[in-house]
Order: C-alpha cells, then sequence, then structure tokens
C-alpha cells in the first residue's frame, strides 16, 4: 500500500499569509470526507486501517491504485462512521462517492501523466458500471466514482493568483465545502507532507480549558500527547460533562507542560468545524488565553478577564509593583491561593522572581501605567487591591 501524500497549509503556520504560487497550479475542491487509498486490490484508509468494500465496489475499482475520499455529501462527514465497520454497511455505501483526484505510482511520473492516467481508467470504470448495474440490483444509475475537476490558477501577479485562489475557496464554502487543494505543475506523489500539494481549509477558534493530559505514544512516550479539555456554556461555564483532546502541540510544551500549562489554563484552539454531536473535528492547540479555576463553581470565563479572582483567600505573599503614573509606585501586599499563584507569573508583563515556599515575590518585567496593561493583568490587580487592608497598601514617590 502507497504512503499517502498529504498537503501542507496554503497559509503560513507563523505569518498566516498565503505561500506565493506562480499561475497554473492546478485548483479543485477539497472534499470532506474519509480518505480512501485504493492499491488494486483491497482499500486503506490514510492511517492503513482496511476499509470493507461491498462486492460491487471491489469489481468496479482498476487494478491501478488511485487516491481520493470517500464522500457522502456536504457537512455528512459524521455519517462515514459506517466506512470503518467491520462488515460493509450496504444502504451507506449506496450514497457514497468516490471522489478520485490521484493515482498513486510511488513517484515514477508527474502530477500530468497521473492526470492522464486517472481519467482513462474513471472513463472505462464508467463503462462498466453499466455492466455491475445489471449484476447487482438497487444500484444507482450514477457511477460512484468521480474524477474530480482540476482547474488552472491564473494571474498576471501573485496578488491577482492569490485573489483568483480566494475567490475559489469562498464560492466551494459558499455550498457547504471544506476548502480547495492546490497541486504544483510537474510534481510527484511522494509520501509525506508536500510543498507540492497544498490545502486552504475554512478554521474557526474556539476557546477551552485544560482539564487534564494525555500521555503521548511513539517518539512522544513518557510525555504529553494531547490536552484533555472541557468547552465552556454560553455563561462562561465551565461544561465539565464534555471532554475533548486537543492535539498540534509543540516539543517545549510537552517537555514543559505542568509548569507551562497547569490544570486550569484556558487555551486557545483552532479546529474546522463542529460535527452533529458538537465536538470539534480536528482540534489543534494554538496559544494561552488565560486562567480559571477549576474547583470554583461560580467560575465565569469571557475572553476579557480571569473569573473567580475575587474569591482568593489569604495564604501566601505576593508582591507585584505597578507604576500607576509617571511620578508614582503602588506597592500591593497579597496573600494568595494556588489560584493566584498560578496566574499571576504567567502574565505577560509579569516576571516570578523567587517561587521558593512560603513567599512568593512578582514584579513587573517592565513597568507599566496600569491604564496600559492587559484586561487580564488590570482586572488581577484591580480585584486584589480592592480585597486589601488599607494598612498593606503602601503609595510612595518613585
Amino acid at each position: 500500500m502507497a504512503i499517502p501524500i498529504l498537503a501542507k497549509s496554503y497559509l503560513d503556520p507563523k505569518t498566516k499569509k498565503p505561500i506565493v504560487i506562480p499561475e497554473f497550479w492546478y485548483l479543485s475542491e477539497k472534499y470532506d470526507g474519509e480518505r480512501g487509498i485504493w492499491n488494486g486490490q483491497k482499500m486503506c484508509s490514510r492511517n492503513g486501517n482496511l476499509i470493507p468494500l461491498p462486492p460491487w465496489m471491489t469489481d468496479l475499482l482498476p487494478e491501478i491504485p488511485l487516491d481520493g475520499e470517500l464522500w457522502i455529501g456536504y457537512q455528512r462527514f459524521s455519517e462515514t462512521g459506517h466506512l470503518r465497520k467491520s462488515a460493509p454497511d450496504e444502504n451507506m455505501w449506496r450514497v457514497t462517492k468516490y471522489m478520485v483526484f490521484d493515482s498513486p505510482d510511488c513517484g515514477r511520473s508527474p502530477i500530468e501523466d497521473r492526470f492522464l492516467r486517472l481519467h482513462i481508467s474513471i472513463r472505462h470504470m464508467k463503462s462498466r458500471w453499466i455492466e455491475i448495474r445489471e449484476k447487482y440490483a438497487g444500484l444507482s444509475e450514477e457511477c460512484p466514482v468521480v474524477e474530480i475537476d482540476q482547474s488552472p490558477v491564473t494571474g498576471g501577479n501573485s496578488s491577482e493568483i492569490f485573489q483568483n485562489v480566494d475567490e475559489a475557496f469562498k464560492r466551494v464554502i459558499l455550498h457547504g465545502g471544506e476548502g480547495i487543494i492546490l497541486r504544483e505543475p510537474g510534481s510527484y506523489y511522494t509520501g509525506d507532507r508536500s510543498t507540492s500539494f497544498l490545502k486552504y481549509k475554512q478554521v474557526y477558534d474556539s476557546e477551552v480549558v485544560i482539564c487534564g493530559y494525555k500521555p503521548g505514544n511513539g517518539r512522544n512516550i513518557g510525555r504529553i500527547g494531547s490536552f484533555a479539555v472541557h468547552p465552556f456554556l454560553k455563561n462562561g461555564q465551565v461544561n465539565k460533562k464534555v471532554i475533548y483532546h486537543v492535539a498540534g502541540i509543540i516539543d517545549d510544551i510537552k517537555r514543559n507542560y505542568l509548569t507551562s500549562h497547569p490544570v486550569g489554563t484556558v487555551i486557545t484552539m483552532i479546529h474546522t468545524e463542529f460535527t452533529k454531536s458538537f465536538r470539534p473535528r480536528h482540534p489543534r492547540y494554538k496559544g494561552i488565553r488565560g486562567f480559571i479555576d477549576l474547583d470554583d463553581e461560580n467560575a465565569r470565563w469571557s475572553p476579557v478577564m480571569v473569573s473567580s479572582t475575587s474569591q482568593v483567600t489569604p495564604k501566601l505573599q505576593v508582591t507585584p509593583k505597578l507604576q500607576v503614573t509617571p511620578k508614582l509606585q503602588v506597592t500591593l501586599v497579597q496573600p494568595s491561593t494556588p489560584l493566584a499563584r498560578r496566574v499571576l507569573p504567567r502574565l505577560p508583563n509579569i516576571q516570578l522572581i523567587n517561587s521558593a515556599p512560603p513567599m512568593i515575590n512578582i514584579q513587573l518585567a517592565t513597568p507599566i501605567n496600569i491604564q496600559l496593561a492587559t484586561p487580564i493583568e488590570r482586572k488581577i490587580l484591580i480585584d486584589i487591591t480592592k480585597m486589601m487592608p488599607l494598612s498593606n497598601r503602601n503609595v510612595s514617590p518613585e
């Protein structure tokens, strides 16, 4: 079985800007289905798992290898679960299309030769479908193997090329599609994630809170594999009845996740869509948003503040310094709970100086005006100030 070619993102992961491509790259729709790789005898998923086929589909498929998506329809990805059953579900297979985009050959011929071989093979399958329908009752008139259209991208310069690509992408999204694929002319079928095979998909951001960790496997044995997370309800409360896992964690975080991402850390994940059971598809880690105390049943999250800081009870001493005006410096002395102990050192402008128990000293890494502080910093510092006795507030000239 050929190792499947995998697409890289059309948008640069760091800059979020499109990768510059020349004219005449091939553009096609990306169908949201289950990857199916046919080797001439059997079909497997992207991960190499066998996909059992109904007899009429096995009779139809050719001796040459094919690569495509087993697709039921727009917004129906959740129904492709029938493909993973040990015995094929005849009723579901009758409404499933095999949307083919390539003919793997382990890098022996350029994409144009593979497109031609694919086109000839599918024409032959359409003719054979007439015979197969006579042999098997109840099949539709339309052949279930479909060749995906490939259109060259045009434009006088990189700006026009991107505009044409973006317009094609928006048309696909408008009718419920997942996105588009871009293929480099003259490229070969390689079994890895290729820069000659780019995907441009619709993605969404959602905020979730870390509630645990899933151990890694393979090269990540002994490290974290993914974050276990709870979503938030519309009122900002943590939905503890639902747990899913967020991958895409870089190696530095995998080594230091207990200190950099403790339980209660609110993160942003990116994903393609929500399934019918309201679970995100392909959730991946994007960054930290803040912190919420999972032990506080009344805690609420909103993007501009850390909840439940007003519930802090005295235990340890925390000393942040904040410049309120150019002439005054405010020193706050406030005992802390584990919540404040975890949150304060993680704020962008606050630096942990000494974490030796029982005292934690924290100061601003750079002097900032309270009006210029981030919303999370401002919320925490104002809440702490309100809770302090007047005797603990010290305001003095610089």
